[in-house]
């Protein structure tokens, strides 16, 4: 897994002229001529002046990998080799707007051949294929990714078992060491699977669909539980108060876990609701902090919400690959029981019960604020455009420039997430897409 990283490349660091000069073609387009002069008089006093010692001190950062100098506040991790990868950490676990939609994307699996799994068959085949994932990581058997060029491979270790925990002014992520459960939320009820076994081998789909069935029969009988879900939707400031009310055997549950699965009631099948089912649903059967969150609809669709602040898209990707393909193979059978056990959470406390009610409330509104749509383009795809020599890409980042043209008259400032994995210990970064050879006036 790990023998290509330590022969990947630093992420390099542009010279100081360089960065000024990207600096002024991003923003040009987005400048009145005034403003736009005056910004080029600042950025070539920043260019003579402290640019030069900023520049200087990133070099000694970058040299001997650590920040401590005026670029930051705090000493990071001297192994950590990419100098950008602390303010991405800060950018996603500073603010305090709720992670729900702003921040958690979702990738829909695509369904296996044949008749529609029940939800239980579904949710324990992908359970077990999850299990495999995770003992290929702790193993240190999993394919290192190469496209081309081996890619960093760091992330992994941050994708399963790693929950997101509210705090006032910055939150962190906590990684648990050697779980074996998941956690199951079903009807706002909380329960807690097994599914490797005692020799960390996954479990077999047959009893995780079994110990499922018990589950989702047991949740049946018992009222539909406090949207307790709904808090890790709400402001973070907000929540990190209630949290610690919740009690510690609910929260090690879910904060130890593997990751957490979501079991949907029925809702409706049409995909312009799917897409919303797996993106926020009302926030209350779900719990966001958790990186991975794999959803199954009532149906047997199925879904993973990602945590984004630990990992990025493409090894989010490659999990649900991975997951998709073993749960047709169905290939595990690690020898164990698939024990399971209803948690309660603590809803007792006054101001838990008025955390809820508000989160509710605070929920529906994120989500009345948001409109999805599906759509569905049938006219032609990438490889017409590559066809006419057209980069898909360049193609679809225009559109959306033009159509922003179209409905408001002004340029807006678009960027595109490109993968920076070729170098270790990286983070995505972005490509400022507006410049003035792509602007419209």
């Amino acid at each position: 897994m790990l023998h290509n990283q330590a022969a990947l490349p630093k992420l390099p660091i542009p010279t100081l002229e360089q960065t000024c000069s990207r600096y002024l073609a991003y923003v040009e387009p987005l400048l009145p001529a005034e403003q736009f002069a005056n910004t080029k008089k600042a950025v070539e006093s920043f260019r003579t002046k402290e640019g030069i010692e900023l520049q200087r001190q990133l070099q000694v950062c970058v040299k001997f990998h650590f920040y401590n100098s005026n670029l930051c506040d705090k000493v990071y991790d001297r192994g950590v080799t990419s100098y950008i990868k602390s303010f991405w950490d800060d950018a996603y676990l500073i603010p305090r707007d709720p992670i729900a939609i702003n921040v958690n994307p979702y990738l829909l699996l695509q369904e296996p051949p044949g008749a529609r799994s029940s939800q239980a068959a579904r949710a324990g085949s992908l359970l077990s294929a999850t299990g495999e994932f995770v003992q290929k990581i702790r193993t240190r058997t999993l394919e290192p990714d190469v496209e081309k060029v081996p890619l960093d491979m760091s992330q992994y270790d941050h994708l399963m078992c790693t929950t997101r925990i509210p705090h006032v002014r910055r939150d962190t992520l906590t990684k648990a060491s050697n779980a074996h459960h998941v956690a199951v939320l079903c009807r706002n009820r909380l329960f807690k699977l097994d599914i490797l076994a005692s020799d960390g081998s996954a479990l077999p789909s047959a009893q995780l669909t079994k110990a499922i069935e018990e589950i989702i029969a047991r949740a049946n009988t018992l009222p539909l539980g406090p949207a307790v879900g709904a808090l890790t939707a709400e402001h973070r400031s907000h929540w990190a108060l209630i949290r610690p009310l919740l009690g510690d055997q609910a929260l090690k549950a879910i904060d130890d876990s593997i990751i957490v699965l979501c079991l949907d009631a029925p809702q409706s099948d049409d995909m312009q609701h799917v897409v919303k089912q797996m993106l926020h649903s009302d926030c209350h059967n779900r719990w966001f902090d958790k990186t991975v969150q794999l959803i199954v609809s009532h149906d047997g669709r199925a879904a993973v919400n990602l945590e984004h602040s630990g990992c990025d898209g493409h090894t989010l990707l490659r999990y649900v690959i991975e997951i998709s393909e073993s749960a047709r193979a169905n290939k595990a059978c690690g020898n164990g029981i698939a024990a399971w056990s209803a948690i309660e959470f603590n809803t007792g406390d006054a101001d838990v019960v008025e955390g809820i009610r508000r989160a509710e409330q605070h929920a529906a509104e994120l989500v009345a604020h948001n409109r999805s749509e599906l759509v569905s383009w049938d006219n032609y795809g990438k490889q017409f455009l590559k066809s006419q020599k057209i980069s898909p890409d360049a193609a679809l980042q225009m559109a959306f420039q033009l159509a922003y043209w179209r409905h408001s008259k002004t340029t807006p400032s678009t960027y595109e997430s490109c993968m920076t994995k070729h170098v270790r210990v990286s983070r995505m970064n972005i490509l400022l897409i507006i410049l003035v050879s792509s602007w419209t006036n």
